[in-house]
């Protein structure tokens, strides 16, 4: 649920006693659309400085 619901991977695996590794093996399918945007954006920003934009080739999941 805190996957989610947008919550840093990290952080979720802390509290439940996981490594990031197993986190990320058996959870990730929970991952998708958890944050709302936010790393395609990032990853626009960072394009747009050099005059490009990943909208159209990275699609969020």
């Amino acid at each position: 649920m805190a996957l989610q619901a947008g919550a840093d991977p990290v952080w979720v695996a802390n509290q439940h006693g996981h490594s990031v590794q197993v986190m990320m093996r058996d959870y990730a399918g929970f991952i998708p659309k958890a944050d709302r945007g936010r790393n395609l954006a990032a990853v626009n920003r960072a394009l747009r400085t050099q005059g490009q934009t990943a909208d159209s080739a990275v699609e969020p999941q």
